[in-house]
């Protein structure tokens, strides 16, 4: 019998500069989804900071922030993948960024958005350097993918335009 991938989008706005509080929903919403035996959570854009433009270097956080850590540990504890977004500090300005994270609370990759818009409030995030796949549990050439459509009141719509973003790139399931 085939296994069943079973992924939970958390359909939240995050709390803008609250961090800790964001971080706090954050693993309440793992525990939640590893209880109905969810295999990753998936977050809207840039989560943990919030969306929050124009973003500046000091309000965005360091790869190695002890609460990212935090929900490495949380992964492990509740045998959870999850996809963590954050405007993270890039080399001059942030980076709108996600990292993969495994059942066992290692972070398998970090991408951060190649294509940023050059106008408006967007043009103060650096832009990534390359496109980036990794293998979860099975799934091979998983990328994850941000758009600026972090917040759509229709889900239905959502959800399929998300769910393709995030199997478009499987070369199985």
């Amino acid at each position: 019998m085939e296994k069943i991938f079973k992924l939970v989008i958390l359909q939240k706005r995050a709390i803008p500069a609250q961090i800790d509080t964001n971080i706090e929903s954050i693993i309440a919403a793992m525990k939640e989804a590893s209880a109905n035996h969810a295999d990753i959570l998936l977050l809207p854009e840039c989560f943990i900071t919030g969306y929050d433009l124009p973003m500046t270097y000091e309000k965005s956080i360091a790869d190695d922030d002890i609460r990212i850590a935090k929900i490495c540990e949380t992964a492990k504890k509740y045998h959870i993948g999850v996809v963590l977004t954050a405007f993270t500090k890039g080399n001059k300005q942030p980076q709108n960024s996600a990292f993969v994270i495994d059942k066992s609370g290692n972070i398998l990759m970090k991408y951060s958005k190649v294509h940023t818009c050059d106008f408006a409030d967007e043009r103060t995030v650096e832009a990534g350097k390359e496109f980036k796949v990794c293998d979860f549990e099975g799934i091979q050439r998983y990328s994850p993918s941000l758009t600026v459509l972090n917040f759509i009141p229709n889900c239905p719509q959502f959800l399929s335009y998300f769910i393709f973003q995030f199997m478009r790139l499987f070369k199985h399931i």
